[in-house]
């Protein structure tokens, strides 16, 4: 019996007698897949429970649908970015924090619940602490409703003081003894120390599978690759990767049983969304990416940063599931001792376009006064605003346009939205599509990789999407470039949801005189999301960015076997790129998913946007040649 299940009747009271309880306990209770099940057999009625990843959503809704002997999508269903499998008979709803927000866009009292649960609110991303102000709201208007906050600290006083009248109550979980081994190793050599140190344990300790945290996907699958590739560790240890972008399917076989010892290698989703229970020994690198806003730069960027001491904690308890284990941190005990206590709250720290853009879309006039439990930076707010009002999605006084209504129905980053809704007013919604649907790390074997074009890492992308598609054996033609399968099966799927997003939203977008090639058009559209985020070349692998004007070194894809594909009949000798990404690397900004756009394309932007760029104190260096780029742009 799970600990949670043995205090079913204190819990079932609590929750009948408040309005809101605040449950903390650690990874294994059983508080996620049955808290819901308590509420909603008790009171009859439906009960959503958030989770701020699409894996836990899924994979837990797929697991109580099996324990209570439902098919899924009936009793149990869920409903995430890109996919959902609920009906009108589903009574427990397993969603993600941004597809519930979605909720309250329908209805701001959420009346078709009669209980919401919020799970992992330790995590404090923008959405979930956007949900805390949406469900406090509406437990002052509906009495009916019952609320559940989860943590898996017990540092729960927070949200005791944001819930007036709420109460808490602690779960013990089962855990075993684990032992601390500091192993530190410098922080560009930790994976060289993980591997040793992850072979050393297959050779010399006792049965029991291994954990271990790394920050990413590019690190995780070289990591599988090394231990794959290590000739004596074959017959007696597996690897496993473990992300959120994996397909379901890839991240179930890390429940499976096997005849040899498992090792997973896994970002922070594994500290607290599952559960692991033949993990055994947990090996630590210290580091988490996490998303932080740069006002110098005035763009957020994904960092490779300390961790805190709660997440250190937590990563910690994974080890002592079943029996004693042990943690090996690779970083020193001085290192454990200065980390922050608590991982800094998203809203304090992330760029806030999606939430600002969200909460125009519900109607609420006046973010400053919204009861946040932790209020955002002004700020961060301001630079938001900005970047919207040149979006077009919200006017002057920062309520939100129609363009802005159109922006809000993609589950996407609102300059993203904006580049398929210009798509498909210039007839190339499917290219920007393509682009917009290879998000994240597609690349899985980069000696094999072909296919960058010399210019344009987003024609790449597009190109890529055209093969694949195209191609009679997807597997082959993954293996032969080099990509990795999931990933491409995953932008395909997105792929198919975004057009239906531009179909159902079709009539109101209106459409644009076709004038220019393809590629041209593609441009624009890339531009009327991205204008923001051009920079001025300023040798081979450097540019300045436009706004700032800070130097940057440019990282693009390449072929490693040879000579780049071209792009096409266009010039390649321009003045200007765009790109995706920016980001931190041993003390440098890098920009990355760049490419090559036409100097007048830019020139002629500019001088439409002029207004809105003086508007919101952005600049452009159209100086050098500026004169040459307007005459060819007319």
């Amino acid at each position: 019996m799970l600990p949670v299940q043995e205090k079913k009747r204190e819990i079932v009271r609590l929750i009948e007698s408040h309005q809101v309880v605040v449950l903390s306990s650690e990874t294994g209770t059983g508080k996620t897949t049955q808290i819901p099940r308590f509420i909603q057999e008790h009171f009859g009625e439906s009960v959503v429970c958030s989770q701020p990843r699409r894996i836990a959503a899924i994979s837990i809704a797929k697991r109580v649908a099996e324990e209570t002997g439902t098919e899924l999508g009936e009793y149990v269903g869920y409903s995430v970015r890109f996919e959902e499998r609920a009906s009108e008979k589903t009574q427990i709803k397993y969603v993600t924090d941004g597809a519930f927000i979605r909720d309250f866009i329908d209805d701001a009292l959420v009346k078709k619940y009669r209980a919401v649960v919020i799970d992992e609110v330790h995590e404090r991303t923008i959405n979930i602490d956007l949900l805390l102000g949406l469900v406090k709201d509406a437990v002052f208007a509906r009495s009916d409703l019952k609320v559940v906050i989860m943590s898996a600290t017990m540092c729960t006083d927070r949200f005791l003081e944001y819930f007036p009248g709420s109460v808490t109550y602690h779960i013990q979980s089962r855990t075993y003894p684990i032992e601390l081994r500091y192993l530190p190793a410098p922080r560009d050599e930790y994976m060289d120390k993980i591997i040793s140190v992850v072979l050393e344990i297959n050779k010399t300790q006792p049965p029991g599978d291994i954990l271990v945290f790394l920050t990413g996907e590019d690190e995780i699958e070289e990591a599988c690759r090394r231990i794959g590739q290590t000739e004596k560790s074959k017959k007696s240890l597996a690897p496993y990767p473990l992300y959120a972008s994996l397909p379901i399917y890839i991240q179930n076989k890390i429940f499976e049983k096997t005849d040899v010892r498992k090792v997973i290698f896994a970002t922070n989703i594994a500290e607290t969304s599952l559960t692991i229970e033949s993990v055994v020994y947990v090996v630590d690198c210290g580091y988490a990416k996490q998303k932080v806003f740069d006002a110098t730069m005035k763009a957020e960027m994904l960092l490779k940063l300390p961790i805190s001491k709660s997440s250190a904690d937590q990563r910690k308890g994974r080890a002592g599931r079943v029996r004693p284990g042990v943690c090996y941190r690779i970083y020193s005990e001085d290192a454990y001792q200065k980390m922050e206590s608590f991982t800094i709250p998203e809203i304090l720290r992330g760029e806030l376009s999606s939430l600002v853009l969200k909460m125009a879309r519900l109607e609420i006039k006046n973010l400053v006064t919204f009861d946040f439990i932790e209020p955002p930076l002004p700020d961060s707010v301001i630079v938001a605003l900005n970047q919207l009002y040149f979006l077009g999605a919200v006017d002057e006084k920062g309520e939100i346009t129609h363009e802005g209504r159109l922006l809000v129905e993609f589950p996407l980053l609102p300059k993203d939205a904006k580049t398929l809704v210009e798509g498909a007013r210039r007839g190339v919604e499917e290219e920007l599509v393509n682009m917009s649907a290879l998000a994240g790390n597609i690349i899985c074997r980069k000696e094999k990789f072909c296919m960058a074009l010399e210019t344009s890492d987003h024609f790449t992308y597009c190109r890529i999407m055209e093969e694949y598609e195209r191609s009679k054996n997807r597997q082959g033609f993954c293996y032969t470039n080099g990509l990795n399968p999931q990933n491409m099966e995953n932008a395909l799927k997105a792929k198919k949801q975004l057009l239906l997003v531009i179909e159902k939203i079709r009539p109101q977008i209106g459409q644009k005189e076709s004038a220019g090639t393809r590629e041209e058009r593609i441009e624009l559209a890339l531009l009327s999301g991205y204008l923001l985020q051009t920079a001025k070349i300023a040798g081979r692998v450097k540019a300045d960015l436009a706004g700032t004007k800070a130097r940057v070194v440019v990282r693009r894809l390449f072929n490693p076997r040879g000579r780049p594909r071209e792009r096409g009949d266009r010039r390649i000798e321009e003045t200007w790129v765009v790109y995706k990404e920016l980001t931190k690397m041993d003390g440098k900004y890098l920009i990355r998913m760049v490419s090559n756009v036409w100097t007048p394309t830019v020139h002629k932007l500019v001088r439409q946007y002029r207004e809105t760029l003086r508007d919101i104190k952005f600049s452009f260096d159209l100086e050098a040649n500026a004169q040459d780029g307007l005459e060819a742009g007319r």
